[in-house]
Formats: structure tokens, C-alpha cells, sequence
């Protein structure tokens, strides 16, 4: 499956990795973007989404949610039960910033639907999420 990001454009650019009782992030690239992006965990996609807001404070916003954060909540606990009894496991964070999405022709075939065009963050969300069928969109 990461190959196929990395097809699209996505590049691996954080990391999430339980130490005690606390999620703890490293973004390793990308932290002042927005874009879409995929948390990966032992090479299937778990989770799309999309930040308007920068990278690094979407991703603190998974470790670390507030108590009105309903989806960061509920992917904090997914992520914390995913890590947890396997030591060192991580969750990889795959992320595409929006100058490289709106840059040029782009076709996306993930098996149906196909986009073509110059897609905004929203709608390459969407396509990846029906292509995909991620566990942790599900609600």
C-alpha cells in the first residue's frame, strides 16, 4: 500500500508511537503544510484525512486531543489500542501537501472511482477513503 502513495505523491512524514501511557509524535517533514494525509500501520492505511490547518498541529492534535475534539478523540484511542502490547510498533503518517495536489493534470486509479483533473484536498479525502476503505474512517 505505501507504494501506491508514493505513486500518488505522498511521502512519509511522521511518526506516532506509544511510550508509557502517552502517544508521542515526530513529524519528520512537511510540519508548516496542509494536505492530505494516511496513517499506516504494518503497511495498510488506517485513517485519510485532510488538515487546513498545518501538519504538525493536525498530528498534536491526534496525540494530545482536547476534550471537544470528537475525531481526534476517537483516533487517539484507535491509535493507542493499536500500539499498545507490541513494542516499538509505530503508526506511519504518509502526507501530500497541497502544492503538489493542485499541481497539474493528476489521474488517481485505486480501482473505482477514478479522478481526473486538479483535485482539492477534499476531494482526493473523498476518493482515497472510497478506494481504500480505511477501519478507522468508519464512525
Amino acid at each position: 500500500m505505501n507504494s501506491d502513495l508514493k505513486d500518488l505523491g505522498f511521502e512519509p512524514s511522521a511518526e506516532l508511537v506509544l511510550l508509557g501511557d502517552e502517544i508521542k509524535l515526530n513529524v519528520l517533514r512537511f510540519s508548516s503544510e496542509k494536505g492530505v494525509y494516511a496513517m499506516v500501520l504494518d503497511g495498510e492505511v488506517k485513517y485519510v484525512g485532510q488538515t487546513r490547518m498545518n501538519f504538525y498541529r493536525r498530528m498534536y492534535g491526534y496525540s494530545n486531543p482536547g476534550p471537544t475534539q470528537q475525531t481526534n478523540i476517537r483516533v487517539n484511542g484507535l491509535l493507542r489500542k493499536a500500539l499498545s502490547g507490541t513494542p516499538n510498533r509505530k503508526c506511519e503518517v504518509w502526507f501530500i501537501p497541497d502544492a503538489r495536489i493542485e499541481r497539474g493534470r493528476f489521474k488517481i486509479w485505486l480501482g473505482e472511482p477514478t479522478l481526473e483533473g486538479s483535485p482539492d484536498q477534499m476531494i482526493l479525502e473523498r476518493v482515497l477513503i472510497q478506494a481504500l476503505n480505511p477501519e478507522w474512517n468508519k464512525k
